[in-house]
């Protein structure tokens, strides 16, 4: 991609790959997919806080996986959110989804007959001596399930200028558009600082 082409020119990462605590092998893939640099999935349990708040969400477990593995660190959450609904499901969206599925959260929302949606991730990254956070929104709607890629709420959701959902699209066309892709493009601005990079080697000495 262009972008990670112009940003590897200016970050000199370590060889090792960035560690990416999550349980989530599909969410690694999509940020290979983005990064100039490479990620390397770490399992880890973290304790997620129950909070409408994404960024405190994603503070709160960045802040654990450092604890884990005492090396720079990244970690990520994503929300949902209907207009017609405020700022509701938000982070829980994986409950609402859990007890109702995905056809059944369409179905909920019918009576607003506001379909308008946001699709939001936060990326939360841990370098020993602090947690910056970073994120990426993308406006859509809901749509009934469409397509085959089953990962969590991608095939409801539908991004603006676009006929298909997140499921129905290709990987590569998905990273190009996706929310997630806006937050780690702005984690990796972030570490092509120097400043930044600086951070990263005193934290691994």
């Amino acid at each position: 991609m262009e972008f990670a082409n112009t940003i590897s020119a200016q970050v000199k990462m370590d060889p090792e790959p960035l560690s990416f605590a999550t349980s989530s092998a599909h969410k690694v893939e999509e940020a290979n997919l983005v990064l100039p640099f490479p990620v390397k999935q770490v399992r880890i349990e973290l304790h997620e806080v129950q909070s409408a708040e994404l960024e405190e969400i994603v503070r709160n477990k960045a802040e654990q996986a450092w604890e884990a593995v005492h090396t720079p660190v990244i970690v990520e959450d994503t929300a949902l959110r209907f207009f017609a609904w405020r700022q509701m499901p938000g982070p829980f969206i994986k409950y609402f989804i859990a007890n109702l599925g995905l056809l059944g959260l369409v179905d909920s929302l019918a009576p607003s007959k506001d379909w308008r949606a946001e699709a939001i991730t936060g990326v939360g990254y841990a370098d020993g001596t602090a947690v910056h956070y970073f994120e990426g929104r993308v406006l859509g709607q809901i749509v009934l399930p469409q397509g085959k890629g089953m990962f969590g709420w991608d095939a409801i959701f539908r991004p603006n200028g676009s006929g298909r959902t997140y499921a129905e699209m290709a990987k590569e066309e998905k990273a190009s558009r996706s929310m997630r892709t806006l937050a780690l493009r702005k984690l990796a601005e972030f570490l092509a600082q120097p400043s930044s990079a600086g951070r990263k080697a005193a934290s691994n000495s």
